[in-house]
């Protein structure tokens, strides 16, 4: 298992999680893996996070104003 940090798109890292699971722990627990989200769900969930992080990032820049003293 690996851990990043950066740019990467974050649903990379749970597809590594997922693929480590269907390889690893399916083979003792039938099926563990079935129980993460849906494809559809992890990319809305991703969406709205995504959305909800830059539109607070952006609500954190000065206004224009302040840049153009």
């Amino acid at each position: 298992m690996r851990i990043s940090v950066g740019l990467e798109d974050p649903r990379m890292f749970i597809a590594h999680i997922i693929e480590a699971a269907k390889l690893s722990i399916d083979r003792k627990h039938i099926d563990f893996s079935s129980s993460f989200p849906s494809d559809d769900s992890i990319d809305d969930i991703y969406m709205q996070t995504y959305l909800d992080v830059h539109q607070r990032f952006a609500k954190s820049l000065p206004r224009f104003s302040q840049l153009s003293q």
